[in-house]
């Protein structure tokens, strides 16, 4: 099996393969951001099998307020996210190193 691209709903996606080394380190998603971006993908499929477990410990930093404001989906994602410990959203770093303390 290979990584493989194709049009879904009019959206050109690179499709990770399911099956392969763990993406778990900054080179590995820099190669796989080249890779899709070589080929002109608008959307990039990454399978979770193909995920360190540390890649689920992430904080978005920035202002997401667009996103939630057009649409209770993203909003509600935040908020229960924020509830966790995996998956943060906070809107610089120093509300950052106070959700750390």
């Amino acid at each position: 099996m290979s990584d493989k691209t194709h049009e879904l709903n009019g959206v050109f996606v690179f499709e990770v393969c399911p099956v392969g080394r763990l993406i778990e380190s900054e080179r590995d998603a820099t190669d796989l951001l080249s890779d899709a971006w070589a080929v002109k993908a608008d959307l990039l499929a990454v399978p979770v099998a193909r995920l360190a477990p540390e890649v689920f410990t992430l904080a978005i930093v920035g202002d997401v307020t667009a996103y939630v404001d057009a649409s209770n989906a993203p909003r509600d994602f935040v908020r229960e996210s924020n509830c966790g410990a995996g998956v943060w959203f906070v809107a610089d770093m120093p509300a950052l190193a106070l959700r750390l303390t």
